[in-house]
């Protein structure tokens, strides 16, 4: 707990003699035995000590550091040196949070360090600390990142899994008029498309830049490693475009059962008013006050007068259905 206030949350050092879980900033710093190939160190951002790590006590490239430190950030794949920074977007873990609110992972790499900073929870990296004390171990730091990379797409597939069951879901209710989803919530899930959009493009952009570029950090021999995670993160956008189009295709049906349904009341109402049109007429022109009104003293007026309207009534319905009006 309180390597976690000082914005420590784990890390690892690799050789070949095994792993060894490092429990401090002032471990993460010490002189590496004589065999250690790499370190890992996972830390929250916002913490001042970590801040203070990274910037003065670490090897990290002090250009680069400030950069990883920079509140807003999009994903990009950057040099500085001998220091690769790679910013990405992952799934928020937070309580309460969608998780279509991405979070951001920066990942700094040098040739035997890989530092990585987060502000919220990122299931990415707490899964490959679990799969290393489950015995999984890496000798390079390009197989600790590619393995890690997997893992945030991974997840991303997973969101984009549930929008798609949602989305199977609105297109079955589309298909009963009676359970047809309100469009508000179409119109919603669509936003949240158009949104992990902005973030996932430029994310699978930094991805190739990371494979097809080469840096000291990496490694030439390595390098090949980050192909996978380059064209996984290309076929989760090509996912997320798939599902916007089905977004995009649910709001015009819907649009379209609306107007059907509004057209079909107003030409209902239409024919209502064709019919008692020339019944109101002549109703409102033996209502008239005036002298010469026909049958104004006969017994069975009222009578006659109603039998007319009917088969005026039931002519223009009959005219009507022979126009196919009806």
């Amino acid at each position: 707990m309180g390597a976690q206030a000082h914005g420590f949350l784990f890390g690892f050092a690799f050789g070949p003699g095994g792993l060894r879980e490092l429990r401090s900033l002032d471990e993460a710093v010490a002189a590496p035995a004589p065999d250690e190939r790499f370190r890992w160190v996972h830390l929250d951002w916002r913490a001042a000590e970590a801040q203070k790590w990274l910037l003065e006590r670490s090897s990290i490239e002090p250009h680069a550091a400030r950069a990883a430190l920079t509140p807003r950030s999009r994903s990009r794949t950057s040099a500085f040196g001998d220091t690769l920074l790679l910013v990405i977007r992952t799934v928020n873990l937070n309580e309460g949070a969608a998780r279509e609110d991405l979070v951001s992972l920066r990942i700094l790499v040098r040739p035997h360090l890989l530092v990585t900073l987060r502000r919220a929870r990122v299931r990415a990296a707490e899964a490959t600390a679990q799969d290393l004390r489950a015995g999984h171990a890496w000798t390079e730091p390009a197989e600790l990142l590619a393995h890690l990379l997997a893992q945030v797409n991974e997840t991303l597939h997973e969101l984009l899994e549930e929008i798609s069951e949602r989305l199977d879901d609105f297109e079955d209710r589309v298909a009963d008029p009676k359970q047809s989803p309100d469009r508000t919530e179409v119109a919603g899930l669509r936003r949240e498309l158009i949104a992990l959009r902005k973030s996932l493009v430029p994310q699978r952009e930094a991805l190739q830049r990371l494979y097809q570029e080469p840096h000291p950090a990496l490694g030439e021999r390595q390098r090949p490693l980050l192909r996978e995670p380059a064209h996984r993160a290309a076929r989760v956008v090509e996912e997320l475009e798939s599902s916007r189009e089905r977004a995009a295709v649910l709001m015009e049906e819907i649009s379209v059962q609306v107007t059907e349904g509004l057209n079909r009341r107003i030409y209902l109402f239409t024919v209502i008013a064709g019919i008692f049109m020339p019944l109101t007429f002549l109703a409102s022109l033996l209502g008239m006050n005036v002298a010469g009104i026909p049958f104004d003293d006969h017994p069975r007026a009222f009578l006659v007068v109603c039998c007319a309207l009917t088969g005026v009534g039931l002519t223009t319905w009959l005219l009507l259905r022979r126009h196919r009006w009806l």
